[in-house]
């Protein structure tokens, strides 16, 4: 628990506050962060109101201390679902990509994760992301949601997880997409798409852009990812458990490390 780790040398909170996802000192008369006003087109009343559901969220789950705590799930979920850090696109933004039609529903129940805790996970991650790899306030990544593999038996399955999934990035993390890829698009995911696309802000739906699997698709990969493509990404085959970058590996590294020094270990999930 949180008071073994801090008796064993871990401190509670090992970064400045100031790097937050949020600055806590912000010039605005209402301490509302510049991202939240964005998103509002400026409605101050409702960034407000946004700001403070953020603030409410984060202190129910936890989220201000996340990053030092032990975190010995950390390579279950990578088993769980293909995901993690690719890189820098052209225009030094971090890419990050989950690869959904891969979720391991039996591994899943196997060690009863729920879709909270997954959802969470991703918490985790930018966390990590917009403390330690870009603390700046107005820092934004490039999203990849690959859908290859994805069927509609699967999507039913993990419906609920792709809802809280959108709402926790949309309403907590406001204003951080440079853009939104949604590549190996399946014909069929129109009607999947008008049903979720509602629960999305404009501002959020405003930078995705969806692809399927073709010269086009192609053209935008190699522009906003650059040299950063996995070749299973661009063929929409099943991908590599390995790990796809330094960026990934140096984040797994840092996890690592917090889960040591509060005395614990990792669950050994073993790849294939």
């Amino acid at each position: 628990g949180g008071a073994g780790a801090t008796s064993k040398g871990v401190s509670p909170v090992l970064f400045s506050k100031q790097n937050y996802t949020f600055p806590l000192i912000s010039d605005d008369k209402d301490s509302i962060p510049d991202r939240y006003l964005k998103m509002t087109k400026g409605n101050r009343k409702k960034a407000k109101a946004a700001f403070e559901a953020t603030l409410k969220w984060r202190q129910e789950n936890s989220v201000d201390t996340i990053l030092s705590q032990p975190y010995p799930n950390l390579l279950l979920f990578r088993a769980l679902v293909p995901h993690g850090f690719l890189g820098r696109d052209p225009y030094g933004n971090v890419i990050f990509t989950l690869r959904c039609g891969y979720l391991d529903f039996d591994l899943m129940k196997k060690h009863s994760v729920s879709h909270n805790q997954l959802v969470m996970h991703y918490v985790y991650v930018l966390e990590y992301l917009w403390n330690i790899l870009e603390p700046s306030p107005d820092a934004v990544m490039t999203f990849v949601l690959d859908l290859s593999g994805v069927s509609l038996n699967k999507i039913r399955r993990s419906v609920g997880f792709i809802k809280q999934f959108c709402a926790t990035i949309d309403q907590h993390y406001p204003q951080r997409s440079h853009k939104t890829l949604i590549i190996n698009v399946p014909k069929w995911f129109g009607m999947i798409w008008r049903a979720i696309s509602p629960l999305l802000r404009d501002s959020t739906r405003q930078m995705i852009e969806l692809y399927t699997n073709d010269k086009q698709q192609t053209e935008a990969l190699q522009t906003y990812l650059g040299d950063n493509i996995p070749q299973d990404m661009m063929k929409g085959t099943p991908p590599s458990k390995l790990l796809f970058s330094s960026m990934q590996a140096e984040f797994e590294e840092f996890s690592r490390a917090r889960t040591k020094e509060a005395g614990g270990k990792l669950l050994d999930i073993k790849f294939a």
